[in-house]
Protein backbone atom coordinates (compact mmCIF):
# COMPACT_ATOMS: atom_id res chain seq x y z
CA UNK A 1 0.00 0.00 0.00
CA UNK A 2 1.29 3.49 -0.90
CA UNK A 3 2.39 5.76 1.94
CA UNK A 4 0.07 8.41 0.43
CA UNK A 5 -3.11 6.36 0.98
CA UNK A 6 -4.87 8.68 3.46
CA UNK A 7 -8.53 9.39 4.09
CA UNK A 8 -9.73 12.81 2.97
CA UNK A 9 -10.27 15.12 5.96
CA UNK A 10 -12.16 18.32 5.15
CA UNK A 11 -12.37 19.57 8.72
CA UNK A 12 -8.79 20.60 9.45
CA UNK A 13 -8.09 23.36 6.93
CA UNK A 14 -5.35 21.34 5.20
CA UNK A 15 -4.06 21.99 1.69
CA UNK A 16 -6.58 19.67 0.00
CA UNK A 17 -9.46 21.45 1.75
CA UNK A 18 -8.15 24.80 0.51
CA UNK A 19 -7.86 23.45 -3.03
CA UNK A 20 -11.41 22.04 -2.92
CA UNK A 21 -12.72 25.41 -1.71
CA UNK A 22 -11.48 26.98 -4.97
CA UNK A 23 -13.23 24.50 -7.28
CA UNK A 24 -16.74 25.09 -8.60
CA UNK A 25 -19.19 22.16 -8.84
CA UNK A 26 -19.68 20.35 -12.17
CA UNK A 27 -16.22 21.31 -13.42
CA UNK A 28 -13.80 19.47 -15.68
CA UNK A 29 -10.55 18.66 -13.87
CA UNK A 30 -7.13 17.26 -14.77
CA UNK A 31 -5.56 15.84 -11.61
CA UNK A 32 -1.85 15.00 -11.60
CA UNK A 33 -0.51 12.61 -8.96
CA UNK A 34 -3.90 11.52 -7.66
CA UNK A 35 -2.44 8.56 -5.67
CA UNK A 36 -5.33 6.30 -4.52
CA UNK A 37 -7.98 8.85 -5.51
CA UNK A 38 -9.18 10.26 -2.20
CA UNK A 39 -9.53 13.72 -3.80
CA UNK A 40 -10.73 12.26 -7.11
CA UNK A 41 -13.58 10.46 -5.37
CA UNK A 42 -14.72 13.60 -3.54
CA UNK A 43 -14.61 15.74 -6.68
CA UNK A 44 -16.63 13.19 -8.64
CA UNK A 45 -19.17 12.04 -6.07
CA UNK A 46 -19.67 15.22 -4.03
CA UNK A 47 -19.07 17.96 -6.60
CA UNK A 48 -20.22 16.40 -9.87
CA UNK A 49 -16.84 16.91 -11.53
CA UNK A 50 -15.46 15.04 -14.53
CA UNK A 51 -11.90 14.14 -13.56
CA UNK A 52 -9.04 12.95 -15.73
CA UNK A 53 -6.16 11.48 -13.71
CA UNK A 54 -2.42 11.01 -14.30
CA UNK A 55 -0.74 8.66 -11.79
CA UNK A 56 2.56 6.77 -12.15
CA UNK A 57 1.79 4.18 -9.44
CA UNK A 58 -0.14 1.43 -11.25
CA UNK A 59 -1.85 0.03 -8.15
CA UNK A 60 -2.86 3.43 -6.76
CA UNK A 61 -3.93 4.69 -10.18
CA UNK A 62 -6.09 1.62 -10.79
CA UNK A 63 -7.91 2.25 -7.52
CA UNK A 64 -8.41 5.92 -8.37
CA UNK A 65 -9.53 5.21 -11.93
CA UNK A 66 -12.94 3.96 -10.77
CA UNK A 67 -13.75 7.61 -9.97
CA UNK A 68 -12.21 9.08 -13.14
CA UNK A 69 -13.58 9.88 -16.59
CA UNK A 70 -10.19 9.17 -18.20
CA UNK A 71 -7.10 7.58 -16.65
CA UNK A 72 -3.43 7.78 -17.61
CA UNK A 73 -1.71 5.42 -15.17
CA UNK A 74 1.46 3.37 -14.82
CA UNK A 75 5.12 3.86 -15.69
CA UNK A 76 4.39 4.86 -19.29
CA UNK A 77 1.11 6.76 -19.48
CA UNK A 78 1.17 7.99 -15.88
CA UNK A 79 4.73 9.33 -15.83
CA UNK A 80 4.17 13.08 -15.71
CA UNK A 81 7.59 13.94 -17.13
CA UNK A 82 7.59 11.69 -20.20
CA UNK A 83 4.47 13.53 -21.44
CA UNK A 84 2.77 10.46 -22.92
CA UNK A 85 -0.38 11.66 -21.15
CA UNK A 86 -0.27 14.77 -23.36
CA UNK A 87 -0.76 12.55 -26.42
CA UNK A 88 -3.72 10.74 -24.88
CA UNK A 89 -5.67 13.69 -23.48
CA UNK A 90 -7.53 15.70 -26.10
CA UNK A 91 -9.73 18.15 -24.18
CA UNK A 92 -9.14 21.22 -22.01
CA UNK A 93 -10.08 21.64 -18.35
CA UNK A 94 -11.53 24.17 -15.93
CA UNK A 95 -8.96 23.17 -13.31
CA UNK A 96 -5.58 21.45 -13.34
CA UNK A 97 -4.42 20.13 -9.96
CA UNK A 98 -0.93 19.54 -8.57
CA UNK A 99 -1.63 18.72 -4.92
CA UNK A 100 1.77 18.09 -3.31
CA UNK A 101 3.14 16.85 -6.63
CA UNK A 102 5.60 19.34 -8.17
CA UNK A 103 8.22 18.78 -5.46
CA UNK A 104 8.50 15.16 -6.68
CA UNK A 105 9.43 16.18 -10.24
CA UNK A 106 12.80 16.89 -11.85
CA UNK A 107 11.57 19.84 -13.93
CA UNK A 108 8.35 21.28 -12.44
CA UNK A 109 8.68 24.42 -14.53
CA UNK A 110 8.51 22.46 -17.79
CA UNK A 111 5.53 20.46 -16.52
CA UNK A 112 3.58 23.62 -15.64
CA UNK A 113 4.44 25.09 -19.02
CA UNK A 114 3.09 21.99 -20.78
CA UNK A 115 0.02 21.67 -18.55
CA UNK A 116 -1.21 25.15 -19.44
CA UNK A 117 -1.91 23.87 -22.98
CA UNK A 118 -4.75 21.85 -21.44
CA UNK A 119 -6.28 24.73 -19.49
CA UNK A 120 -9.47 26.49 -20.52
CA UNK A 121 -9.01 30.19 -21.22
CA UNK A 122 -10.39 31.22 -17.81
CA UNK A 123 -9.31 28.03 -16.04
CA UNK A 124 -7.04 27.72 -13.01
CA UNK A 125 -4.02 25.64 -12.08
CA UNK A 126 -4.16 24.84 -8.36
CA UNK A 127 -0.88 23.90 -6.68
CA UNK A 128 0.13 22.99 -3.14
CA UNK A 129 3.80 22.72 -2.12
CA UNK A 130 5.67 22.33 1.18
CA UNK A 131 7.57 25.34 2.53
CA UNK A 132 11.30 24.61 2.86
CA UNK A 133 11.63 27.82 4.93
CA UNK A 134 9.42 26.46 7.73
CA UNK A 135 11.24 27.04 11.00
CA UNK A 136 11.37 23.33 11.83
CA UNK A 137 13.76 22.90 8.89
CA UNK A 138 15.68 26.10 9.70
CA UNK A 139 16.32 24.81 13.23
CA UNK A 140 17.42 21.45 11.80
CA UNK A 141 19.93 23.19 9.51
CA UNK A 142 21.26 25.32 12.36
CA UNK A 143 21.99 22.04 14.15
CA UNK A 144 23.79 20.70 11.05
CA UNK A 145 20.92 18.32 10.22
CA UNK A 146 19.05 17.61 6.98
CA UNK A 147 17.41 14.22 7.37
CA UNK A 148 14.62 12.89 5.18
CA UNK A 149 11.42 11.36 6.58
CA UNK A 150 8.79 9.03 5.19
CA UNK A 151 6.31 11.90 4.84
CA UNK A 152 6.18 15.63 5.59
CA UNK A 153 8.34 18.59 4.59
CA UNK A 154 11.38 16.42 3.93
CA UNK A 155 9.55 13.47 2.38
CA UNK A 156 12.25 11.15 1.04
CA UNK A 157 10.82 11.35 -2.48
CA UNK A 158 11.06 15.16 -2.69
CA UNK A 159 13.67 16.30 -5.20
CA UNK A 160 12.68 19.98 -5.51
CA UNK A 161 12.31 22.47 -2.66
CA UNK A 162 10.60 25.86 -2.62
CA UNK A 163 10.04 28.89 -0.48
CA UNK A 164 7.05 31.07 -1.26
CA UNK A 165 9.17 33.58 -3.16
CA UNK A 166 11.18 31.01 -5.12
CA UNK A 167 7.99 29.34 -6.35
CA UNK A 168 6.51 32.70 -7.36
CA UNK A 169 9.73 33.50 -9.22
CA UNK A 170 9.55 30.18 -11.10
CA UNK A 171 5.96 30.81 -12.23
CA UNK A 172 6.68 34.41 -13.21
CA UNK A 173 9.43 33.15 -15.54
CA UNK A 174 6.88 31.11 -17.51
CA UNK A 175 5.12 32.62 -20.50
CA UNK A 176 1.48 33.64 -20.02
CA UNK A 177 1.05 32.30 -16.46
CA UNK A 178 0.40 34.44 -13.40
CA UNK A 179 -0.28 33.64 -9.74
CA UNK A 180 -3.56 35.25 -8.68
CA UNK A 181 -3.97 33.83 -5.16
CA UNK A 182 -1.68 32.57 -2.45
CA UNK A 183 -2.78 30.82 0.74
CA UNK A 184 -1.10 28.62 3.33
CA UNK A 185 -1.57 25.98 5.98
CA UNK A 186 0.04 26.63 9.36
CA UNK A 187 1.92 24.48 11.84
CA UNK A 188 3.91 25.67 14.83
CA UNK A 189 7.55 24.71 15.08
CA UNK A 190 7.08 22.42 18.06
CA UNK A 191 4.14 20.63 16.40
CA UNK A 192 6.08 19.57 13.30
CA UNK A 193 7.35 16.09 12.50
CA UNK A 194 10.87 17.14 13.58
CA UNK A 195 9.86 17.66 17.22
CA UNK A 196 12.34 20.50 17.66
CA UNK A 197 11.81 23.89 19.34
CA UNK A 198 13.13 27.45 19.53
CA UNK A 199 15.02 26.35 22.64
CA UNK A 200 17.35 24.46 20.29
CA UNK A 201 18.85 27.75 19.06
CA UNK A 202 20.44 30.75 20.74
CA UNK A 203 18.33 33.45 22.35
CA UNK A 204 19.24 36.03 19.69
CA UNK A 205 18.40 33.66 16.86
CA UNK A 206 15.13 32.75 18.50
CA UNK A 207 14.18 36.42 18.88
CA UNK A 208 14.78 37.04 15.19
CA UNK A 209 13.13 33.85 13.95
CA UNK A 210 9.95 34.36 15.94
CA UNK A 211 9.37 37.66 14.15
CA UNK A 212 9.58 36.26 10.62
CA UNK A 213 6.31 35.89 8.74
CA UNK A 214 7.08 32.59 7.00
CA UNK A 215 8.18 30.47 9.96
CA UNK A 216 4.83 28.76 10.67
CA UNK A 217 3.66 28.54 7.04
CA UNK A 218 3.80 24.78 6.47
CA UNK A 219 2.40 24.49 2.94
CA UNK A 220 1.49 27.03 0.27
CA UNK A 221 -1.52 26.90 -2.02
CA UNK A 222 -1.32 28.86 -5.28
CA UNK A 223 -3.95 29.60 -7.89
CA UNK A 224 -2.41 30.25 -11.31
CA UNK A 225 -4.17 31.62 -14.38
CA UNK A 226 -3.28 32.43 -17.97
CA UNK A 227 -2.74 36.01 -19.08
CA UNK A 228 -1.59 39.10 -17.26
CA UNK A 229 -3.09 39.48 -13.78
CA UNK A 230 -2.14 41.35 -10.68
CA UNK A 231 -2.08 39.06 -7.65
CA UNK A 232 -5.70 39.46 -6.59
CA UNK A 233 -5.83 37.86 -3.17
CA UNK A 234 -3.32 37.09 -0.46
CA UNK A 235 -4.77 34.89 2.28
CA UNK A 236 -1.56 34.62 4.30
CA UNK A 237 -1.93 35.45 7.97
CA UNK A 238 0.35 38.17 9.35
CA UNK A 239 2.79 37.07 12.01
CA UNK A 240 1.49 38.31 15.37
CA UNK A 241 4.51 37.17 17.36
CA UNK A 242 5.45 40.78 18.08
CA UNK A 243 4.37 41.97 21.53
CA UNK A 244 3.90 45.56 22.69
CA UNK A 245 3.75 46.11 26.45
CA UNK A 246 2.87 49.13 28.56
CA UNK A 247 3.50 49.42 32.31
CA UNK A 248 2.63 52.09 34.88
CA UNK A 249 3.89 52.77 38.40
CA UNK A 250 4.28 55.37 41.14
CA UNK A 251 8.05 55.21 40.88
CA UNK A 252 10.26 54.59 37.86
CA UNK A 253 11.76 51.39 39.30
CA UNK A 254 8.53 49.75 40.48
CA UNK A 255 7.05 48.41 37.24
CA UNK A 256 5.42 44.97 37.46
CA UNK A 257 3.14 42.66 35.49
CA UNK A 258 0.16 43.44 37.72
CA UNK A 259 0.08 46.98 36.36
CA UNK A 260 0.60 46.28 32.67
CA UNK A 261 -1.12 45.58 29.37
CA UNK A 262 0.11 43.42 26.49
CA UNK A 263 -0.80 43.57 22.80
CA UNK A 264 0.11 41.26 19.91
CA UNK A 265 0.70 42.93 16.55
CA UNK A 266 1.96 42.22 13.05
CA UNK A 267 4.02 44.16 10.54
CA UNK A 268 6.40 47.01 11.25
CA UNK A 269 3.93 49.50 12.77
CA UNK A 270 2.00 49.73 16.03
CA UNK A 271 -0.79 52.31 16.40
CA UNK A 272 -3.26 52.26 19.24
CA UNK A 273 -5.22 54.25 21.77
CA UNK A 274 -4.77 52.44 25.08
CA UNK A 275 -6.92 52.93 28.15
CA UNK A 276 -4.76 52.64 31.27
CA UNK A 277 -6.15 51.39 34.57
CA UNK A 278 -3.86 53.69 36.50
CA UNK A 279 -4.11 54.67 40.13
CA UNK A 280 -4.34 58.38 40.87
CA UNK A 281 -0.77 58.51 42.11
CA UNK A 282 0.72 57.01 38.93
CA UNK A 283 3.70 59.07 37.79
CA UNK A 284 5.54 56.88 35.29
CA UNK A 285 4.57 54.94 32.17
CA UNK A 286 6.95 52.53 30.44
CA UNK A 287 6.51 51.16 26.93
CA UNK A 288 8.30 48.04 25.69
CA UNK A 289 7.75 48.17 21.91
CA UNK A 290 9.18 44.76 20.95
CA UNK A 291 11.21 41.88 22.38
CA UNK A 292 14.18 42.17 20.03
CA UNK A 293 17.14 44.36 19.18
CA UNK A 294 15.69 47.04 16.97
CA UNK A 295 15.56 50.59 15.66
CA UNK A 296 12.30 52.30 16.62
CA UNK A 297 10.76 55.56 15.41
CA UNK A 298 8.28 56.94 17.95
CA UNK A 299 6.07 58.98 15.64
CA UNK A 300 3.47 59.93 18.22
CA UNK A 301 2.89 59.62 21.96
CA UNK A 302 0.14 61.57 23.71
CA UNK A 303 -1.28 61.17 27.21
CA UNK A 304 -4.80 62.15 28.20
CA UNK A 305 -6.80 62.58 31.37
CA UNK A 306 -10.47 62.34 30.38
CA UNK A 307 -10.36 64.22 27.07
CA UNK A 308 -7.65 66.69 28.05
CA UNK A 309 -4.08 66.23 26.89
CA UNK A 310 -1.62 66.33 29.77
CA UNK A 311 2.11 67.10 29.67
CA UNK A 312 4.72 64.38 29.73
CA UNK A 313 8.45 64.07 29.24
CA UNK A 314 10.89 61.36 28.31
CA UNK A 315 12.39 60.16 31.60
CA UNK A 316 14.66 57.27 30.67
CA UNK A 317 15.44 54.66 28.03
CA UNK A 318 17.86 51.79 27.58
CA UNK A 319 18.43 52.74 23.94
CA UNK A 320 22.16 53.02 23.22
CA UNK A 321 21.48 55.80 20.72
CA UNK A 322 18.63 58.30 20.64
CA UNK A 323 18.33 60.95 17.95
CA UNK A 324 15.10 62.91 18.25
CA UNK A 325 12.30 60.34 18.08
CA UNK A 326 14.56 57.53 16.83
CA UNK A 327 15.76 54.94 19.36
CA UNK A 328 18.39 52.27 18.73
CA UNK A 329 18.20 49.24 21.04
CA UNK A 330 20.94 46.60 21.23
CA UNK A 331 19.04 44.72 23.94
CA UNK A 332 16.14 42.35 23.32
CA UNK A 333 14.16 44.15 26.04
CA UNK A 334 13.78 47.74 24.71
CA UNK A 335 12.24 50.23 27.16
CA UNK A 336 11.13 53.86 27.01
CA UNK A 337 9.92 55.53 30.22
CA UNK A 338 7.80 58.69 30.40
CA UNK A 339 7.04 60.83 33.41
CA UNK A 340 3.38 61.83 33.41
CA UNK A 341 0.80 62.56 36.08
CA UNK A 342 -2.19 60.18 36.43
CA UNK A 343 -2.89 59.44 32.75
CA UNK A 344 -6.17 57.77 31.76
CA UNK A 345 -5.19 56.73 28.27
CA UNK A 346 -2.31 57.02 25.84
CA UNK A 347 -2.23 57.29 22.05
CA UNK A 348 0.82 55.71 20.44
CA UNK A 349 2.15 55.35 16.93
CA UNK A 350 5.54 53.78 16.35
CA UNK A 351 7.41 52.22 13.47
CA UNK A 352 10.08 49.53 13.49
CA UNK A 353 12.85 50.35 11.03
CA UNK A 354 14.90 47.23 11.68
CA UNK A 355 14.56 44.07 13.76
CA UNK A 356 17.23 41.75 15.09
CA UNK A 357 20.26 43.92 14.42
CA UNK A 358 23.39 42.19 13.17
CA UNK A 359 26.36 41.76 15.50
CA UNK A 360 28.22 44.36 13.44
CA UNK A 361 25.45 46.93 13.88
CA UNK A 362 25.15 46.19 17.60
CA UNK A 363 28.90 46.68 18.08
CA UNK A 364 28.88 49.86 16.01
CA UNK A 365 26.02 51.45 17.96
CA UNK A 366 27.46 50.40 21.33
CA UNK A 367 30.84 51.90 20.43
CA UNK A 368 29.08 55.07 19.28
CA UNK A 369 27.22 55.21 22.58
CA UNK A 370 30.45 54.81 24.56
CA UNK A 371 32.17 57.51 22.50
CA UNK A 372 29.37 60.00 23.10
CA UNK A 373 29.30 59.54 26.88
Amino acid sequence: MSKYNFDLDLSGGDSLSKIIDRIKPDSTILEFGCAHGRLTKHLTEQMGAQVTIVEIDQEAGTEASQFATQSCIGEVDGNIENYNWAKLIQNKFDYILFADVLEHLYDPSAVLDKAKDFLEEDGSILVSIPNIAHHSIVVELLQNKFEYNEIGLLDNTHIRFYTKNSFIKMVEALDNLQIVEVDATYLGLEDSEFKNSYNDVSRNLRAGMELLDTGNEYQYIFEIKQGDHLMQKNFLKPNTNKTFEVFWAQKSREFNEQHSLHFQYAGDKFSRSIVLNCEKDTRFVRIDPISATSIIILHKVEFYKTERAIPHKLWATNAVVQVGNMFVFTTDDPQIIFKVKSPVHVILHLQILDIHLSEEMINMFEQLSTTNK
